[in-house]
């Protein structure tokens, strides 16, 4: 949650997260949640989307902090203009 919330166009409140269940909106990057699912995927993410303008990120036990900062990167790349 940290992570996003310091990549423009994500709004996310860190303070909030309490589970490895993460919602966040990405209105404010241009792009609608498919097309951002559609870029990660093909960077091997996989994130849906639950409207066009909230994703929903899940980690698991098996999800190391190295995956997390390559998700968190191929986030980045994936809300570009």
């Amino acid at each position: 949650a940290e992570g996003l919330a310091r990549i423009p166009g994500i709004q996310i409140d860190p303070g909030k997260v309490r589970t490895n269940i993460v919602i966040f909106d990405i209105s404010s990057t241009g792009r609608t949640s498919e097309q951002i699912s559609t870029r990660l995927k093909e960077r091997g993410v996989l994130i849906n989307g639950i409207n066009p303008k909230c994703m929903r990120l899940v980690t698991h036990m098996d999800v190391s902090a190295a995956d997390c900062e390559s998700a968190l990167g191929a986030m980045e790349e994936a809300v570009k203009r």
